[in-house]
């Protein structure tokens, strides 16, 4: 019996011998589902597109960073093995660089590798990151140390995923470093309280920003910080009832405004509570 193929173009098929058998390639594999928006440039994306502003961060401040890089090398779906210094690099400034603590993982659907890196081991002011995983290259906006007091910190608390593909929680398919990607960004501006409800002990701050903000950084905050319900500011875990985001058509910088709850023990009693200053 002789094979006949079916060969599949855009616009028409070729059927040998008037019978028809379907040829299965293999699954199309997407090598990187890492977004471009917020920390990362898309894809030649100047780096000073969307407003030339620098990702302020502290000096001392370390801070993680998440890919998605298929795991090729990976035996099994469910097997995460070591990628970092393997096929997977970071630079930065063109310098590798192996931070602080990574890890890579398989979260049942997904492969993600993070890194945590210390801006005080990094001699410039000014800094890009670079990962290589399998040929893919992803490049982030650049950094800029900053010494300042007026920086809020903010680190998302989630235990799942968001809508960017990150993963936050606990993987048995974890290899190197098992830590949970905990994503900060800072904030120049400062923190007020608004109300305080006697009756349900709820105090409600708000993040006041000093300064507008563009549209990949808000777009950062939403989609990573802000991605579960709780977040912290400088280590006290709030909840995030609300966050508003406001621009003219005619601009491309943002006010940004958050609403933020959280329950105080103003009597000492009690474990779930906590006491506000």
């Amino acid at each position: 019996m002789s094979s006949n193929i079916v060969f599949h173009y855009p616009n028409n098929c070729t059927d040998f011998k008037n019978e028809m058998r379907v040829l299965c390639l293999p699954k199309k594999i997407k090598c990187d589902n890492t977004v471009r928006d917020g920390i990362y440039l898309k894809n030649d994306q100047d780096p000073c597109e969307d407003n030339p502003r620098n990702w302020k961060i502290p000096v001392g401040g370390n801070f993680q960073v998440q890919y998605n890089f298929f795991d090729f090398n990976t035996e099994t779906i469910k097997t995460a093995v070591a990628a970092w210094g393997d096929w997977l690099d970071l630079e930065i400034n063109g310098t590798a660089n192996a931070g602080v603590r990574k890890g890579n993982g398989y979260d049942g659907t997904k492969f993600y590798q993070h890194i945590e890196i210390n801006p005080s081991t990094i001699a410039d002011k000014c800094f890009q990151l670079e990962a290589n995983g399998n040929g893919s290259i992803v490049k982030s906006r650049e950094f800029e140390k900053e010494d300042c007091l007026s920086l809020i910190e903010l680190e998302s608390v989630n235990s799942g995923g968001d809508c960017w593909n990150g993963y936050y929680g606990p993987s048995e398919f974890m290899a190197g470093n098992k830590f949970e990607f905990s994503p900060k960004a800072w904030i120049r501006g400062s923190l007020k309280t608004i109300s305080f409800n006697v009756n349900t002990k709820v105090e409600t701050v708000r993040i006041v920003p000093s300064e507008l903000m563009p549209r990949w950084y808000v777009s950062y905050l939403v989609n990573r910080i802000f991605s579960g319900n709780q977040v912290k500011i400088d280590g006290v875990i709030y909840t995030v009832p609300n966050v508003v985001v406001n621009s003219t058509s005619r601009s491309t910088m943002f006010p940004f405004q958050v609403d933020l709850e959280r329950i105080c023990n103003v009597d000492g009693s009690g474990n779930t509570s906590i006491s506000c200053n």
